[in-house]
């Protein structure tokens, strides 16, 4: 009996070791400015060939200092495309900036290829879209929209139901908006308590794929929203800190991003407004788990990340700190999965027991 139960104890020490030195807490590797000084940059959009000479550099919206910035592919300081300096309606106060953008597809008529600025104004949640050419003219397509705030927006692909090619709109009263080419809006579902990002799973991306995903800009919560408006609950990112306030922009990783190729990334606020410091970017894989995280900005600052988008150096992330940073698949410490906490439970209780017995001899 006691050469069994030595053999269990063992096991148990060799089990809890072995799982202690798993990367469940690894150095985050490297990150690195990419791009500043902003404001409070929001969204990073890579511009397509034909937008004037910009082709292949990005867009940047920077809310804070209500413009739509180029950002230069290979990093740096960007310029100033437009200043959108939306005045609030009616004197009510001061307008805001633009919070996303997306590049407007063909059936969009004389504003195809140009530009699309979304934002609203926080004092009366009265919402905009304005075009903007490669040349910083601004056309609106949708102003003065009460009762909405739009916060995130994308083009649905061609597989996505009747709504393929048009714009959709997240909105911080929970819809999902869709924004057609005459400028006239109509709800598409009811998603959470406040929509923010969103993004188009992509094919096999377990039960949800070519789904659209939103986040909650208020909890952990991701949304999975069909071509009818159907809605069911994808994942829930547990929220680490008092100061984490809620999800942002997603961003699915291609196929050459390390471990993590085909996983949505996600954006955790530090913030409301910029200038937090406990933000996170989280990766769930097509099973609603978190499987790595990144917790810290370049060179060890505080993080408090916005938009995501992969480029060939690696994932830009629009930091509130406020910059673009560059971070590849080393900045991402691997979450352990609940079996692994288990195992570690109970390797580390046969230590205690074991510990407690030799006391005793």
């Amino acid at each position: 009996m006691k050469t069994n139960h030595w053999k269990r104890v063992c096991l148990a020490v060799r089990v809890g070791l072995v799982l202690m030195v798993l990367p469940v807490a690894a150095q985050a590797g490297p990150i690195s400015a990419f791009g500043e000084p902003y404001t409070l940059p929001e969204t990073i959009t890579l511009i397509p060939a034909g937008f004037g000479l910009f082709g292949g550099n990005y867009v940047v919206t920077d809310k804070g200092s209500a413009t739509v910035d180029i950002q230069p592919v290979v990093g740096g300081a960007p310029t100033v495309l437009t200043d959108i300096g939306i005045p609030a309606p009616n004197g009510s106060g001061a307008g805001s900036g633009p919070i996303a953008g997306v590049f407007l597809p063909a059936s969009y008529g004389h504003l195809a290829g140009d530009f699309l600025a979304v934002g609203f104004d926080p004092s009366t949640f009265v919402s905009y879209a304005i075009a903007v050419n490669a040349a910083g003219a601004q056309t609106p397509l949708v102003l003065n929209v009460g009762n909405t705030a739009f916060s995130d927006v994308a083009v649905a692909p061609a597989g996505f139901g009747s709504l393929g090619g048009e714009v959709l709109a997240t909105d911080q009263f929970g819809a999902v908006d869709v924004i057609a080419p005459d400028g006239s809006v109509s709800l598409l579902a009811r998603v959470s308590v406040a929509s923010f990002g969103l993004g188009f799973a992509p094919a096999g991306f377990g039960s949800v794929g070519g789904d659209l995903l939103v986040t909650d800009a208020f909890s952990g919560n991701i949304y999975a929203v069909n071509p009818a408006g159907n809605v069911s609950l994808f994942a829930t990112v547990p929220l680490n800190s008092p100061e984490q306030t809620g999800l942002r922009q997603v961003a699915f990783a291609p196929s050459g991003f390390g471990p993590f190729a085909g996983d949505l990334f996600v954006s955790v606020s530090g913030s409301n407004n910029g200038g937090g410091i406990a933000g996170s970017v989280e990766v769930v894989n097509g099973a609603g788990a978190v499987i790595a995280t990144m917790q810290q900005g370049a060179l060890g600052a505080p993080l408090d990340p916005r938009g995501l988008t992969f480029a060939n150096q690696g994932l830009l992330i629009a930091d509130a700190d406020p910059s673009i940073i560059l971070a590849t698949p080393a900045a991402f410490s691997s979450v352990p999965e609940p079996a692994s906490i288990t195992l570690i439970g109970i390797g580390l209780a046969g230590v205690a027991r074991f510990a407690r017995r030799r006391r005793k001899v």
